[in-house]
């Protein structure tokens, strides 16, 4: 499956725990919505607290299963793993992509 680069590089660098090349893959000012956390994070520095609290607490790893994209907008089904009820689980993962980076990402 072809992802996107940023897609792509977001997805390794969240499975190797990178957390400075997660970061990398976003826009300045871009936008993260978790609905498991229901709640919304903006800039870097709250997607940095974000990828902290969550991703390292659940130790999460992520299997990109199925994309598909429409006019910069990326919609990823994949399953994820890690420390929480119900492992795995899929989750649907909807990136908007601009000049190479992601300006938002919304995980349902």
């Amino acid at each position: 499956m072809l992802l996107p680069k940023p897609v792509d590089e977001y997805f390794r660098s969240k499975n190797a725990r990178e957390t400075a090349a997660v970061l990398f893959c976003f826009a300045p000012g871009a936008v993260v919505w978790d609905k498991g956390e229901d709640a919304l994070f903006t800039g870097h520095d709250e997607i940095k607290e974000w990828l902290e609290k969550v991703v390292a607490s659940y130790n999460l790893s992520v299997e990109p299963l199925e994309a598909k994209e429409d006019k910069g907008v990326v919609s990823v089904q994949a399953k994820v793993s890690g420390d929480f009820p119900g492992s795995p689980l899929e989750f649907h993962y909807r990136f908007t992509v601009e000049d190479d980076k992601i300006r938002r990402l919304d995980i349902l």
